[in-house]
């Protein structure tokens, strides 16, 4: 089963339940910047709103699928999260357009309650499970991910989206349009980007993970 798969990279990487921020709740990540130097959004003195520049999402598109496509397993494991009831009922239609991106009917569900953290409440939870083809192009599906908290069309993808490699297991959470996340139970898998791409590391935990891949 593809969720069986998913919690055993989990409990591998050093996460028995998943937990956000996924970077600070395992022993072995990076945490990246995906965001450029460009303004976020564009004006439209038309209809005087706010519109993402698309040179910006662009830029971090670039970030997201050069960081993705060198990782050294393609992910064969996909998961989205979605909040069928309640308060989060802004996300019913995520799964429904999904199928724009050319993404199927996952191929596997699970409905969990989770209790919120320091409030006695539940929230209901559908995790949605594919797994990918080795044909899987995962460039609609990030780009809608940096969209998202933007004026994006699928705004529950927002730090709902994990891409999962079981064989080296590798997780990687493109969380929005600023940042991803990217941790392994072996840091030797890491170290490779780590070191290509290590001028995209978010600063603010550069000293932190130079420490983790010095060891």
């Amino acid at each position: 089963m593809l969720s069986v798969s998913f919690n055993e990279v989990l409990c591998q990487i050093g996460m028995p339940d998943l937990k956000h921020p996924i970077f600070y709740n395992t022993p072995v990540g990076i945490r990246f910047e995906i965001a450029g130097d460009e303004p976020v959004y564009i004006n439209d003195s038309n209809n005087r709103e706010n519109i993402a520049n698309p040179e910006y999402v662009s830029a971090a598109l670039n970030r997201a699928k050069t960081i993705y496509l060198s990782l050294p397993h393609q992910p064969d494991i996909l998961r989205i999260d979605t909040y069928p009831d309640g308060e989060y009922s802004q996300q019913k239609d995520t799964l429904k357009k999904l199928v724009d991106l050319g993404i199927s009917h996952p191929q596997e569900q699970k409905l969990v309650s989770l209790r919120q953290e320091d409030e006695n409440d539940t929230v209901t939870q559908l995790q949605s499970y594919w797994g990918l083809e080795k044909t899987f192009h995962p460039e609609a599906l990030l780009q809608e991910i940096i969209r998202a908290d933007i004026g994006g069309n699928i705004s529950g993808l927002v730090s709902n989206v994990y891409f999962v490699d079981s064989i080296g297991s590798i997780l990687f959470h493109l969380y929005d349009d600023r940042g991803a996340d990217l941790v392994a139970m072996n840091k030797e898998l890491l170290h490779p980007i780590f070191v290509k791409y290590n001028d995209w590391i978010l600063d603010y935990d550069r000293e932190q993970i130079t420490r983790t891949f010095a060891k």
